[in-house]
């Protein structure tokens, strides 16, 4: 009755498009490259982004692939950029690439390590994200000192304040954010016994990042829109309930914190703590509508109960060499990492739900984890490759799988895998053996293997990518696109394949 009630409905065109931008409201759709935008835009050019705040951003890798961008018949579909760093780029990147930015770009994030020119930095009237990381001396001289210069066109300039701002300065430098309200993040500078004060902080600052030594005064001395916190946990102990303000979203402690009952604001929705004491977490302890957790260490067992049903990220990022107990991680987690688990995997201990799964030191077989399949799963790091991993990946048609070695009784060619990016990450290139390709793929991507047989790459394929040095392309078919990659390069071949 349900599943007729919904194709009923899904016939509707305008409500299948309401239900598509609903789905994708306030996300961020993550594009590698212009291959993929390629491969992608039938489905991109179905949603609204503007209306439903859908961040559709491209990863951008040097000047070249910019190049590429602003001459693409796709660019339409982008509306975000991220820049990351080339070490041979020139100095004026920055103001090369907001020069010929497109109007359809409304938010743009360049790596740290771009420096800036020391010029009055002109900004698209378009732009309304403008994410680079700078200090305060630099900032002023880029806005030209004025309250009003840019700030109404671009509303959000993240930075930092320069860390060896002294204490005399704070005053003016704070007086001068208070006129900006596009500067929305700092960073105060490390200096002793600051005591923060009510009307301290600018009203309009969302996020903030504290060093150890500071003190709060006035309980309500923190904007009442803020949104983030970074702070050493005596500054969290400091507070009660009531003086967390009612919008902050995300909370990172540092230093080693005792995780008590009534210490945590409930309207977390992320909370990271970079180490913990020994003790087992309480159940009641985390938010109720906790969705992202990352901590350092868990010395004892999670139990049933204590993880948020509403928890859908979930990183223990040095310390947990448990045992995982069935039915302790919530229905909706997608994503679960977990650097140093090395216990075996059982029934019921991963949910359907995960479409990420990162345990490299794992070494055990998956023969007994179930009874439902992993079918969402897209990016998937354990230590071998062995045959009883299609147990949970059969049924996936995309995934990602990074791995330091394999079985050679590994089989994915009855799988139904279309699109596979095989990662080695040993030191050496490992040979690629037939079982490891699926018969039907379309797209395969393979980092650190290795082939030297003619049309060892089955006919399905339409598209290769490796990192291979001096790739003989006559081993492959005719019909298949290669690409040659590696971390630091990444380009087309002058004659497509």
């Amino acid at each position: 009755m349900f599943d007729s009630l919904f194709y009923l409905l899904w016939r509707d065109v305008y409500v299948r498009s309401i239900i598509r931008n609903t789905v994708c409201q306030n996300t961020r759709i993550i594009v590698e490259s212009l291959y993929e935008l390629e491969y992608d835009k039938k489905y991109i050019s179905l949603l609204s982004p503007r209306e439903y705040n859908i961040d559709i951003s491209l990863i951008i890798k040097n000047k070249y692939q910019f190049q590429q961008f602003i001459n693409s018949n796709n660019r339409e579909y982008i509306n975000s950029l991220k820049l990351y760093y080339c070490r041979d780029e020139e100095s004026d990147i920055v103001q090369f690439v907001l020069q010929l930015l497109p109007t359809t770009i409304h938010h743009i994030q360049f790596s740290i390590l771009y420096k800036i020119a020391d010029k009055e930095l002109i900004l698209p009237s378009t732009l309304i994200h403008f994410d680079h990381f700078m200090s305060i001396k630099k900032l002023k001289r880029l806005l030209g000192g004025s309250s009003n210069s840019n700030s109404n066109t671009c509303n959000k300039v993240h930075h930092c304040i320069d860390y060896r701002v002294p204490l005399k300065d704070i005053d003016d430098d704070l007086k001068w954010i208070n006129e900006q309200p596009g500067i929305t993040d700092i960073k105060m500078p490390a200096i002793d016994d600051v005591r923060i004060t009510k009307g301290m902080i600018p009203s309009h600052i969302k996020k903030l990042r504290l060093p150890d030594n500071y003190q709060l005064v006035d309980h309500d001395a923190l904007p009442k829109g803020l949104e983030y916190l970074s702070c050493h946990r005596k500054f969290v102990r400091q507070f009660s309930l009531t003086t967390f303000p009612s919008s902050l979203k995300t909370l990172y402690i540092d230093g080693k914190f005792k995780l008590e009952k009534s210490l945590l604001p409930p309207t977390l929705s992320r909370l990271e703590i970079t180490e913990t004491d020994k003790r087992p977490i309480e159940r009641g302890v985390l938010p109720a509508g906790l969705t992202s957790l990352f901590i350092s260490n868990l010395f004892h067992e999670i139990e049933v109960g204590v993880l948020p049903s509403t928890l859908k990220q979930l990183e223990i990022y040095r310390y947990y060499k448990q045992p995982l107990k069935p039915y302790i991680l919530p229905d909706q987690l997608t994503d679960l990492t977990m650097h140093r688990f090395t216990e075996p995997l059982l029934e019921h201990m991963l949910p359907s739900s995960l479409t990420k799964l990162y345990i490299p030191f794992y070494n055990h077989s998956f023969a007994n984890v179930g009874p439902l399949k992993l079918n969402n799963l897209k990016y998937l790091d354990i230590y071998t490759l062995e045959p009883s991993l299609l147990n949970i990946i059969e049924n996936v048609q995309k995934i990602q799988i990074s791995f330091r070695y394999y079985n050679q009784d590994i089989n994915f060619q009855q799988t139904g895998i279309k699109d596979l990016h095989l990662i080695n990450l040993s030191e050496q290139f490992q040979p690629l053996i037939p079982t490891l390709i699926p018969s039907q793929v379309k797209i395969l991507k393979l980092n650190g293997l290795k082939f030297n047989s003619i049309n060892f790459i089955p006919s399905s394929c339409i598209y290769l990518e490796n990192d291979i040095e001096n790739f003989d392309i006559n081993l492959l078919h005719s019909t298949i696109k290669y690409k040659f990659k590696t971390r630091d390069i990444d380009y087309d071949t002058e004659e497509d394949q």
